[in-house]
């Protein structure tokens, strides 16, 4: 095949034009975004019953629920909270369920538990989650001229305009909104009109229900035609309602002439600020197969004409993850510049020959560009994940070259001709070659069988890395050969080859010749890397994900007070004023939020979540601040402060504590007692005390059933009488401008002393007996939020780990709970998930090591030298860790990768050393000369490939991004392990061969 090609270098050149431009074209069409589309195995689902605390919504409506939501097959968890008015369950399944038919199964469960229901209980909401459903970036609008106060015409115009015109992009999915103010009818009697009319409430009351049916639609015969006649209902409008006839004594008067109808605001259970001014903001979903630049350019001409449109708006970014993407992307872009720079002027010092390095240098843009080609084909998108496998495969991409290159090199030293040696030297290597590419993708190939979102989101590094060996693999062995062919005829620059060779050989052999000898006492040197690993590894700090660097945070603030909506607005803008100097934007969520899709914000009045954009060198000063003024002005508010999660943190629920105790009662399903759970609190040594459940207070309504029974009145018709006088206010709805909106008698909420004190009800007798002489009134206690899984009710424990390692902690805390019997408990938390990640990634490295054994087995044709070869693994990830450790990096999934990796990068060495080794003793040269001679030959081949690998790192240790803080750990990892791996494949390798062969000389 290579004879034939040399042969016909037109052609082969034509060939490679043809792909470029392909490769070309379809870079362009290829979509961009952070992060793979793939699709999340979590639903949840949102009930709502809003006459409900949260222990009935617990005890009624979600055990059901998460009872029958238990049967979805492929389920891995299931949780819920139940609050006042509503619940939310999260399921996760095990990855690789078909997600779809989850979605399907989980309605079909609801809609048959519906029947079980109260029938007060609205149809729940069902959400599957998606990794395109995180939101892009957030807009708020707001008034540029904070005096103007019609929320009402801004939230109609935002719902009808703004809205509209942003999802007719192309690129967008949906805008979802919150802070919307809605509509309400209002009818409020004026009194002395009434009884000037002797009439009373229940006069409008019934006169608006008898005049506001809905008849619907019927058909009609008319001769020969037949007619769809629409009977509409009588009060379409305010003016309807106003002229509604009610009949006083013999008189005919209209609604008008003894109420006032108005629209006015509705009275909303949450609301949004964003610098301190009320707006409404909507949260950008893209289409998933969008380009983000897209998106980003068809949305900033939008915004461009919407502030030209209107003036007197204020259009605001928030939380945009597109400046995200273009950070992480132009800088992984840039560092795959960067690195092919650095590696271009190695070969360039190395070999001392432009023209060679210039012929190496067409590898990786040759290689890449057809990649990208195969990235169309295959349906891969350009993201953080695949280009930084393909960061992490350039300097491997230009291996395969710089081995065939300098095989060709060394045959003419030996005086074969030009074309003799373009074939003989690109014949022998491509067996360990493609040996070199098996092994490296097969430690690849077992990081998809990664549980959860790490195997999901590193499919698309391992499929990088592979198809860009691939493809380098065949560039080498296919174009490299005609190449050299057509380009270096001259024998001068193969003697500058040779004398460059000499000077840096000889500064080996003489290392190699010390080594040699004393083999015995060198591979025990080497070997003792081995427990040193150990050692490293278990002392070495242990995370999920590495850490990312923030410019801004959130605060989850409770005020723990009955703080009314206004009350809680005017606190959040005194916040706002405080920090105003110091930050760039600070957006407020208060109470419960209007999103779809974005379920984080669910609050109750009285809580609030801030978010805070601020310089990353401002951020520790401005949580202090922050931390200090709520401190000192509200002493009654529990709050906690942590940083914002990106779309990468999103998918790995970083914000989840390190321990969780989850607190349960051992013989019923009864949360357990405040008490029991404060004397726990008090030792600050080993729970945190910002943790327990938040209370509220609430009144209860408690029936005398003593004094009903004395006074006569039927228990239901109490009940009847209750529900009549707490929600007398909302009587009905009309259809106004396209939606259904309410109709309230009067704006004021009932106020439950007055209605105790002043209304009667009926006994049996006919006599008005009042209500405050049947029931009675007291406070109390409860559970804000009450949460559970498979196993009940519970109530979480944040574990202190602060000085102590985990498992000392849960020591501290299992001796700390002997002393309550009546309690049972479990463990819950990111350490936990991080222990079954770190299991599974041990697991990947055990199979990663057995699928080399087999390959190199294959390619040796021994069951000895494999371990030869992959017991430098052991040794290398020692060098690894060490360099993790004196950056002060922990282990986390990247870095874990980052070693496996290297695992399959660095043996690449090793291998075409032990086959060189063992081509030679077949030709009857004998083991030690073997080995020198193996040593000379690819001296060059194993320092070059290993710089170049590293040198396409290094450029990330001078960038900053999100993409960049991801792969960092990788790249210290994978240069800590090869820096030493280079070492071992240059004097371990035939030191050990050696040792195994040579036992006459050791």
């Amino acid at each position: 095949m290579v004879s034939f090609l040399v042969k016909r270098p037109i052609a082969v050149l034509v060939s490679l034009v043809a792909f470029l431009v392909l490769g070309f074209i379809t870079t362009q069409q290829l979509p961009v975004s952070l992060l793979p589309s793939i699709d999340i195995p979590e639903i949840s689902v949102q009930v709502d019953n809003p006459n409900m605390d949260a222990l009935d919504m617990e005890n009624t409506i979600t055990r059901k629920m998460r009872a029958g939501l238990m049967q979805v097959s492929g389920l891995d968890k299931i949780s819920s909270k139940s609050r006042d008015g509503h619940s939310f369950i999260h399921m996760r399944f095990n990855y690789g369920t078909d997600i779809d038919y989850s979605f399907m199964e989980v309605n079909e469960k609801i809609d048959a538990m519906m029947r079980w229901l109260p029938k007060t209980t609205l149809r729940p909401g069902v959400i599957k989650a998606s990794a395109s459903d995180i939101p892009v970036f957030d807009i708020a609008v707001t008034y540029k001229n904070s005096e103007q106060q019609d929320f009402l015409s801004l939230s109609e115009f935002v719902s009808r305009i703004i809205r509209r015109r942003i999802e007719q992009l192309p690129e967008v999915a949906i805008a979802d909104m919150s802070g919307i103010t809605n509509p309400q009818v209002v009818i409020t009697p004026i009194p002395e009109k009434l009884h000037a009319h002797n009439l009373t409430i229940n006069s409008l009351t019934n006169a608006f229900r008898q005049q506001n049916t809905r008849l619907g639609a019927v058909t009609l015969r008319d001769g020969f035609y037949q007619y769809a006649v629409n009977i509409r209902s009588q009060a379409s409008s305010p003016n309807d309602i106003e002229n509604i006839m009610l009949k006083a004594g013999s008189r005919i008067v209209r609604m008008k002439d003894v109420a006032d109808v108005s629209i006015e605001p509705k009275a909303e259970q949450g609301e949004f600020l964003f610098n301190g001014k009320k707006g409404v903001v909507l949260s950008i979903i893209k289409n998933s197969n969008t380009r983000m630049q897209d998106l980003q350019l068809s949305f900033s001409h939008l915004l461009k004409e919407l502030r030209n449109d209107y003036p007197n708006l204020e259009f605001s970014l928030s939380r945009d993850q597109t400046q995200l993407l273009d950070v992480s992307i132009n800088n992984l872009k840039q560092n795959l510049v960067y690195g092919f720079v650095l590696a271009f002027l190695l070969m360039f010092l190395m070999l001392g020959s432009f023209r060679f390095s210039s012929l190496m240098a067409i590898t990786i843009p040759a290689s890449l560009v057809i990649t990208m080609l195969v990235f169309y084909l295959v349906g891969l998108t350009i993201n953080i994940i695949s280009l930084s496998g393909l960061i992490l495969g350039a300097g491997m991409m230009i291996d395969n070259s710089i081995i065939v290159i300098d095989n060709i090199t060394q045959y003419r030293q030996r005086g074969d001709k030009l074309f003799a040696a373009c074939v003989n030297g690109t014949n022998e290597v491509i067996r360990p070659l493609i040996t070199s590419v098996l092994t490296t993708c097969a430690v690849f190939v077992p990081l998809i069988f990664l549980s959860g979102i790490s195997g999901a989101l590193f499919f698309d590094q391992a499929t990088a890395i592979a198809i860009g060996l691939i493809v380098s693999l065949l560039v080498s062995i296919l174009i490299i050969p005609v190449l050299y062919n057509l380009m270096h005829n001259d024998k001068d620059i193969v003697k500058r080859i040779i004398n460059s060779r000499f000077r840096l050989v000889n500064v080996y052999e003489k290392g190699l010749k010390v080594v040699y000898p004393n083999r015995k006492i060198f591979v025990l040197i080497f070997l003792l890397f081995v427990p040193a690993g150990y050692y490293l590894y278990q002392n070495i700090e242990k995370q999920l994900i590495p850490e990312i660097t923030h410019n801004d945070f959130v605060v989850k603030l409770d005020w723990n007070e009955k703080v009314t909506m206004e009350e809680n607005s005017g606190r959040c803008k005194d916040v706002y004023r405080f920090l105003e100097h110091d930050i760039n934007d600070m957006t407020f969520f208060i109470g419960q939020q209007q999103f779809l899709l974005n379920r984080e914000h669910e609050n109750s009045i009285s809580e609030v979540d801030i978010v805070v954009a601020v310089a990353a060198a401002e951020l520790k000063q401005v949580r202090n601040n922050l931390s200090n003024y709520l401190k000192s002005y509200y002493p009654a508010a529990t709050f906690t402060i942590q940083n914002t999660r990106n779309v990468f943190e999103s998918l790995f629920q970083t914000s989840e504590p390190p321990l969780v105790i989850k607190l349960r009662n051992r013989f019923n399903d009864n949360l357990p007692e405040k008490v029991i759970v404060d004397e726990l609190l008090v030792d600050k040594n080993v729970f945190e005390q910002e943790n327990s459940m938040a209370l509220k207070e609430s009144l209860v309504l408690e029936i005398d059933f003593d004094k009903l029974y004395l006074y006569d009145v039927p228990y239901n018709q109490l009940l009847n009488k209750l529900k009549s006088e707490l929600q007398a206010n909302n009587f009905s709805q009309v259809v106004f401008n396209q939606r259904l909106i309410p109709v309230v008698l009067s704006s004021e909420s009932p106020r439950l002393h007055r209605i105790l004190k002043k209304s009667f009800v009926r006994n049996n007798k006919g006599v008005l007996i009042p209500l405050r002489d049947l029931l009675s009134i007291h406070h109390q206690q409860t559970y804000k939020t009450i949460p559970a899984d498979r196993q009940g009710k519970y109530v979480p424990l944040i574990v202190n780990i602060e000085g102590k390692d985990i498992v000392q902690a849960k020591s501290t805390v299992e001796q700390k709970l002997l002393k309550y019997p009546n309690l049972s408990y479990d463990y819950a938390g990111s350490w936990l998930r991080n222990l079954k990640t770190n299991r599974e990634l041990m697991y990947v490295l055990s199979i990663s090591v057995l699928l080399l054994f087999f390959i190199l087995a294959a390619q040796f044709e021994s069951l000895i030298q494999p371990f030869i070869v992959l017991l430098e693994v052991f040794i290398d990830i020692a060098g690894a860790l060490l360099l993790l450790k004196l950056f002060g990096v922990s282990l986390n999934v990247m870095s874990a990768i980052g070693i496996i990796v290297m695992s399959g990068i660095i043996i690449n060495d090793s291998i075409i050393k032990v086959d060189t080794i063992n081509r030679l003793r077949s030709t009857g040269m004998g083991v030690e000369q073997a080995v020198y001679e193996a040593g000379y030959r690819r001296f060059n081949p194993i320092v070059m490939t290993s710089l170049t690998t590293i040198l396409a790192l290094v450029p990330l240790f001078f960038t900053s991004g999100l993409g960049v803080e991801l792969q960092l750990p990788l790249a210290i990892s994978v240069i800590g392990g090869m820096s030493l791996g280079t070492i071992v494949s240059l004097y371990f390798i035939p030191a050990f061969y050696g040792l195994i062969y040579d036992r006459g000389r050791g």
